[in-house]
């Protein structure tokens, strides 16, 4: 009978450790999962405005690629394709969310004005027109806040204008293959 007693005793106690054990692993996984759902919760929140910091340069970049097109279109007296990019680049500031991309709201407010009361005419003087064009190019730039779209490195000056001198030998073209209908000279 004590033997039994004893088993008895042992199956409560065991009970009640492995209740105990339950109890701290599921408080263990509640935790866990807490902390996880808390960190998921920080990465979206991250990853959201990575979108919406990416959404705006892609549009800011749209309206700086369509302002340089219609300085291109007025050069080759497109006019009214140069009106288009003109339209196409106030379009896309419109999309930009000018407080989440750190932009003043009043400035890309005045410049989009500018754009859209902006019309490329052909009896004015074109490269005038130009000119308040890409300032209008100049203005955008100056609204990026920090060096996210820093303006494109200028080009090096042509051999012709530097004199001939060049900052190392040219590059040899490479040797095109003569077409297999007409023979190759030797």
């Amino acid at each position: 009978m004590n033997n039994t007693r004893q088993i008895g005793v042992a199956v409560i106690i065991a009970s009640i450790i492995g209740i105990v054990f339950y109890v701290a692993g599921f408080w263990h996984a509640a935790s866990r999962a807490e902390m996880n759902e808390r960190q998921l919760t920080s990465e979206v929140s991250a990853l959201r405005t990575r979108l919406i910091t990416t959404q705006n340069r892609d549009h800011i970049l749209l309206a700086r690629v369509a302002l340089f097109k219609a300085a291109g279109d007025m050069d080759q007296r497109n006019f009214g394709i140069a009106n288009g990019h003109l339209k196409e680049a106030s379009t896309a500031l419109a999309a930009v969310d000018a407080g989440a991309a750190g932009i003043d709201a009043a400035q890309l407010g005045i410049l989009r004005g500018q754009l859209d009361n902006f019309n490329v005419n052909v009896a004015q003087d074109r490269e005038a027109q130009r000119t308040q064009v890409l300032e209008r190019g100049t203005q955008l730039d100056m609204l990026i806040p920090g060096p996210a779209l820093a303006p494109a490195p200028a080009l090096a000056p042509a051999p012709a204008e530097t004199g001939g001198a060049t900052a190392g030998p040219a590059p040899t073209p490479a040797p095109t293959p003569a077409p297999a209908s007409v023979p190759a000279r030797q």
